[in-house]
C-alpha cells in the first residue's frame, strides 16, 4: 500500500497536531502541578508555623505549671515541717503542764484518807456528845462530819479526773 502525498501530509499534520497538543497539555499540567505544589508547600509552611507557635505556647504553659507545682510542693513541705515542729512543741508544753499540775496538786489519796478518818472521829465525838446530852455539840460535830466527808468525796473525784487526763495525755505523747 502506497500512500499518496495528500495522505502523507495529512498523517504529518495529525502527528504534528498531536505533538503540539501533547506539549500544550504537558505545559498546562506542569503549570497546574507547580501551582498545586506551591499551594501545598505554603499550607505546610503555615501549618508548621502554627504548630510551632502552639508548641511554644504549650511549652511555656507547661513550664509555668511546673514552676507553680514546685512552689506549692515547697510550701507544702514547709507546712508539714512546721506542723511537725508545732506538734513537738505542743507535746513538750503539754508534758510540762502535766508535770506542773502533778507538782501543784496539793491533795492526794493520803489526804482523802486523813479526811475520812477525821470524819469518823467527828462521828465518834457526835455520839459521845449525844450521850452526854450536849445536843448542840453533837449537832455541830455531825455537820462537820458531813462537810468533811463531802470534801473527801470531792478530792476523790478530782484525783480520779486528773489521773484520767494524765493517762490520756501520756497516750497522746
Amino acid at each position: 500500500m502506497e500512500l499518496t502525498t495528500p495522505q502523507i501530509y495529512a498523517i504529518f499534520a495529525m502527528l504534528t497536531t498531536s505533538a503540539l497538543a501533547g506539549l500544550i497539555f504537558y505545559y498546562i499540567g506542569m503549570r497546574t502541578g507547580r501551582q498545586a505544589s506551591t499551594d501545598i508547600i505554603e499550607a505546610l509552611e503555615q501549618s508548621k508555623t502554627n504548630l510551632g507557635n502552639t508548641t511554644a505556647k504549650l511549652t511555656a504553659e507547661l513550664i509555668e505549671v511546673n514552676r507553680t507545682l514546685d512552689a506549692r510542693e515547697s510550701a507544702l513541705s514547709k507546712l508539714r515541717q512546721s506542723l511537725i515542729e508545732e506538734q513537738r512543741d505542743h507535746g513538750e508544753v503539754e508534758r510540762g503542764l502535766l508535770n506542773r499540775l502533778a507538782a501543784a496538786r496539793p491533795l492526794s489519796d493520803e489526804d482523802q484518807a486523813v479526811l475520812i478518818a477525821a470524819a469518823e472521829k467527828l462521828g465518834l465525838a457526835a455520839d459521845t456528845f449525844a450521850g452526854l446530852n450536849a445536843h448542840d455539840h453533837a449537832k455541830a460535830a455531825r455537820l462537820f462530819q458531813a462537810q468533811t466527808l463531802d470534801m473527801a468525796a470531792r478530792i476523790k473525784q478530782a484525783i480520779a479526773a486528773n489521773d484520767g487526763r494524765e493517762t490520756e495525755a501520756e497516750r497522746a505523747a
